[in-house]
């Protein structure tokens, strides 16, 4: 037996036993007088064979069904997607990756402009206070007077 089949024929064959007692019960009816007292006489043993008969019959009934109507789901979820979307799908993949991939350096870029801005701050702040500066005063020809520096 089939590892994936294992489940499957454990259900077959409760559903089968239970169905099994109702499956004799009706073979009895069936059978004639005669037959049923010879095998109270036998000790059983003929009931017991009958009822593993059927419940092995039921089972691979039970077994086929099901890998049939599992074999005819997918065969038919095989279908649900016509194959022009697929192929615009894998497009739509190929494209988005690209944008993604463009996204991701513009983020980079715009990570680059803030750390510039950043450092373009920090260093008209110390251009100001080096312009500023007392010691400036002191020097024969100050910098304010040979940088026209415009603050923005």
């Amino acid at each position: 037996m089939h590892p994936d089949q294992v489940i499957t024929t454990l259900q077959a064959f409760v559903d089968a036993k239970k169905e099994g007692v109702k499956i004799f019960s009706k073979k009895i009816s069936i059978i004639p007088k005669e037959n049923v007292e010879q095998e109270k006489v036998g000790g059983g043993k003929k009931e017991n064979k009958k009822i593993d008969g059927s419940l092995t019959d039921a089972i691979e009934r039970k077994v086929n069904k099901d890998q049939k109507a599992r074999e005819g789901f997918w065969r038919k979820l095989k279908n649900v997607i016509p194959d022009h979307h697929f192929r615009a799908w894998d497009q739509l993949d190929v494209q988005l990756g690209k944008y993604s991939k463009l996204l991701a350096e513009r983020k980079g870029l715009a990570d680059d402009i803030d750390n510039l801005r950043e450092q373009n701050i920090e260093l008209r702040t110390l251009l100001s206070a080096y312009l500023t500066d007392s010691i400036n005063d002191e020097l024969i020809i100050a910098p304010k007077h040979q940088i026209s520096f415009a603050s923005s």
